[in-house]
């Protein structure tokens, strides 16, 4: 019965039937035996819970809760060792959301981000090398593995400061103009065509006039198109 008794005093037992006298183990049983054997399915069912059922419906915000921090306190009225988590309020007020900036940020760093992985992560660099940069973030909703609830749901997350790279018109090649995600090959071919038998293009609005690119695609390409040093 003294066995009994020192597992029934534990403070480990946070079940409130855990922590009634073995006397009341005994009502439920004719031996000190079976009353054991009913300390050691309860205890059993303590483990469960702590496992399964509180990690699951309960858990804690590491955030918000210092990790794993115990805390015991003496209940006045029983005398009891109580153990609780130690909850920080002053932490869930100075938490602030990370913000990525989309033209600087690499993959190991957007891979963090919920719901993007490896793969999509990787494509949002791959693209913004391609591209030359981002100058807004609706650009992200091109790539074609990133889903529009997904962007919506990460927009406070990210930050575009609109800074990209400029191909110069009057010297590019024709290679380097048609490898831009914005431009297809005959597009950039009729720009060439139209310098060499013009000259160089004085204004941006002058390129329309090579009849290249359609004005759906205009507002879309000319942050990235230079003409000698004028730039977006």
């Amino acid at each position: 019965m003294p066995y009994v008794c020192a597992i029934m005093r534990s403070k480990d037992f946070f079940l409130c039937f855990m922590k009634t006298q073995p006397t009341f183990w005994l009502y439920f049983s004719r031996t000190e035996r079976q009353a054991l054997t009913l300390l050691a399915f309860f205890f059993v069912v303590q483990i469960c819970v702590r496992i399964w059922i509180i990690p699951r419906y309960f858990p804690t915000h590491p955030p918000h809760w210092k990790s794993l921090q115990l805390v015991d306190t003496v209940d006045n009225k029983t005398q009891e060792i109580i153990t609780a988590y130690l909850y920080d309020s002053t932490m869930e007020k100075t938490a602030t959301t990370v913000v990525l900036e989309i033209n600087q940020a690499d993959s190991a760093q957007l891979e963090k981000l919920p719901m993007i992985g490896g793969f999509l992560a990787k494509q949002i660099v791959a693209y913004r090398e391609a591209l030359g940069g981002y100058y807004s973030l609706t650009q992200l909703l091109e790539i074609k593995y990133l889903k529009e609830d997904t962007w919506e749901k990460l927009h406070g997350q990210w930050a575009c400061n609109g800074k990209v790279k400029t191909i110069q018109v009057n010297t590019a090649d024709l290679e380097t103009l048609a490898k831009h995600p914005y431009l297809q090959w005959t597009q950039a071919k009729r720009i060439i065509h139209y310098r060499q038998a013009h000259g160089p293009f004085t204004t941006k609005d002058e390129i329309k006039m090579a009849k290249a690119i359609p004005d759906s695609m205009w507002t879309r390409i000319i942050p990235y198109l230079a003409v000698d040093s004028l730039t977006r």
